[in-house]
């Protein structure tokens, strides 16, 4: 699940006179309210709608909001671990007629960690979304898929420099082996206890990598595994919407896990999806899941959530997450965290770990 309050400050970048006068961080908490400023002008997830793919890979432009997204936890033939995530937002400027689109990098080594952000207006074309071949882009950052319409398999590349002065590069090869999966009701997902607020929402769990990265100039072979989400909505959150912590799993026993927590106020909304290794989905109530910090880290005055226990009654699932990286946070329009995580407890694996609004 993607970063609302970044999504909201992007639009209020490029549709408030003076926005370079104002800091991001101190609208934090105005533009994570979204409804109020978007008034909802977009049409809404409906819970009568059927996600149908290959369609549904491509643009909703009738949304407001709408992201595609790619984590891959990796490893080099010596066993060193690295993490890649790249995301493609879409938000739909009502005012100006247009799109703007909105990419997010960032590359995980055991030492380090670099994130990078982009914008870029519709009406340029140096981004969008193209449906064959089926290709995700913005500049130099490209998703392509291989084949007409499929999504996968597909390649991954993109270079930057940091603001440090360090040359990344990133080359992925993905390809699936196993079925998308639809989140909720087929791909509707609710946000809220009382249904006002929701998306639609599918991934790609099953997802083989390999290619390479490239840090400097030294160039490390990987492989690994990734999780791929597409979601679009108009109606994300609720005004007393104080943030979210999403998470994804990759069970060595080859399950996955998917599970939500929005925080509205004073209370939670959980939800997910526990997928068998043959792609069987088994859909998550808040009565299924108990949700629990295990322990917060002090990076830069902030308490951030690096351990949770994650237990889901009836399913004999009982683990506990821990980030990898307690200071894996993303500083782009608006902070927030994303990093890898592993996995111990009753089941053992690797995943990744966002949170919002700490």
């Amino acid at each position: 699940m993607k970063v609302l309050a970044i999504i909201m400050c992007v639009l209020c970048l490029v549709s408030c006179s003076k926005p370079a006068q104002q800091p991001v961080a101190n609208r934090y908490d105005w533009v994570l309210l979204g409804d109020d400023f978007l008034q909802s002008q977009g049409q809404k997830a409906s819970p009568n709608y059927i996600v149908q793919l290959p369609y549904d890979h491509g643009a909703h432009y009738g949304f407001d909001v709408e992201w595609w997204y790619v984590t891959s936890n990796l490893q080099d033939g010596l066993g060193q671990e690295y993490a890649v995530q790249w995301t493609l937002f879409r938000l739909r400027n009502s005012s100006a007629g247009n799109h703007i689109y909105m990419g997010h990098m960032s590359l995980h080594t055991e030492e380090d960690h670099w994130f990078v952000e982009k914008y870029a207006d519709s009406r340029l074309g140096t981004a969008g979304v193209t449906e064959s071949p089926r290709r995700l882009y913005i500049d130099n950052w490209q998703w392509l898929g291989e084949q007409e319409q499929a999504l996968f398999p597909a390649a991954l590349t993109s270079s930057w420099v940091t603001v440090d002065g360090h040359h990344m590069a990133v080359d992925l090869e993905f390809a699936t082996s196993g079925p998308f999966v639809f989140h909720g009701d087929n791909g509707y997902s609710r946000k809220t206890a009382n249904q006002s607020h929701a998306s639609h929402y599918y991934s790609q769990p099953f997802i083989d990598v390999h290619g390479q990265i490239t840090v400097d100039n030294n160039a490390h072979s990987v492989t690994g595994k990734g999780w791929y989400d597409h979601e679009w909505s108009s109606t994300l959150s609720s005004p007393d919407t104080v943030g979210w912590d999403w998470f994804s799993v990759h069970f060595d026993n080859g399950n996955k896990l998917m599970l939500f927590r929005m925080r509205v106020g004073e209370e939670f909304y959980e939800t997910g999806s526990l997928i068998s290794n043959s792609g069987q989905v088994s859909t998550l109530t808040p009565q299924d899941i108990v949700l629990r910090l295990q322990k917060s880290t002090d990076v830069e005055n902030k308490k951030i959530p690096t351990q949770w226990r994650i237990t889901l009654a009836g399913y004999d699932v009982d683990i506990v997450v821990t980030a990898l990286k307690p200071d894996a946070i993303n500083k782009g329009s608006v902070e927030y965290y994303e990093g890898p995580t592993t996995i111990s407890g009753s089941h053992t694996g690797k995943g990744f770990l966002e949170m919002t609004g700490y």
